[in-house]
């Protein structure tokens, strides 16, 4: 947001803001799809995290349609996201261990994610705004929400959380070891910002289904790298 702020204010973006109540919808779906997402591969294996995100494209397709929307899609993205479907199902599947608090999350994980690329992309045709602007038009709503969320549920009343099959524990209980933990917090939230504006950018010019394909490319390349770069030990069948 700071950053986006110096760029409006340099007259180097022009602010085109989305109607209010859809600013601050966008904002919630994106804090609430980006929390379970995340307590969703905490509580699940590599394995059934990674088939799970794989629903989310028949779900997106579905919520499409039962909200009147058919898109056709092309030969290519179907083999594209027959292939990559199949190859992280085979690399996964060594690791696939079910729970029944991971399975829940990860089902509201699925349905969430999918209804927020649905109504981001729709909103974002709706009112023609490039990737920066809806960024920017979200981006302190969205602080103003993940801020009050992180004091409610980390800080204030972090019991709550079991209730919401969260992991107990909260922001205080952490023990920060160095100043390369702070480091670390600073370079995640610059990523998660490069990752906002991209997301967002993908979605204006394509499809949710689309993204999807690309994010299980993303996949491949996560374990390609750590294989590379990282001395990471995968069994073979991830190579594949």
């Amino acid at each position: 947001g700071t950053v986006l702020e110096c760029l409006v204010r340099s007259g180097n973006l022009e602010v085109k803001h989305l109607p209010e109540r859809e600013r601050w919808l966008i904002a919630f779906m994106a804090m609430f799809t980006v929390l379970l997402n995340n307590a969703s591969n905490e509580a699940n294996s590599v394995g059934f995290y990674q088939i799970t995100k794989l629903l989310i494209i028949p779900t997106v397709i579905c919520i499409e349609r039962l909200g009147g929307i058919w898109r056709e899609y092309s030969t290519a993205i179907v083999l594209s996201l027959f292939v990559a479907s199949l190859g992280v199902a085979i690399a996964t599947i060594s690791d696939f261990e079910v729970n029944w608090r991971g399975s829940i999350l990860a089902g509201l994980s699925v349905v969430a994610t999918a209804k927020y690329q649905i109504l981001q992309s729709g909103k974002q045709h709706e009112h023609n705004v490039s990737a920066m602007q809806i960024t920017y038009s979200v981006s302190w709503p969205q602080s103003f929400v993940g801020f009050c969320a992180a004091m409610l549920l980390d800080v204030f009343v972090p019991s709550v959380k079991e209730y919401m099959l969260l992991r107990h524990g909260g922001l205080l209980d952490h023990e920060f070891k160095s100043s390369a933990d702070v480091g670390w917090i600073l370079a995640c939230c610059g990523i998660a910002v490069v990752m906002n504006i991209s997301t967002y950018g993908i979605l204006g010019k394509t499809s949710p289904v689309t993204y999807q394909v690309l994010g299980q490319l993303k996949t491949c390349l996560i374990i390609g790298f750590g294989y590379l770069f990282f001395d990471a030990k995968v069994p073979a069948n991830w190579l594949l």
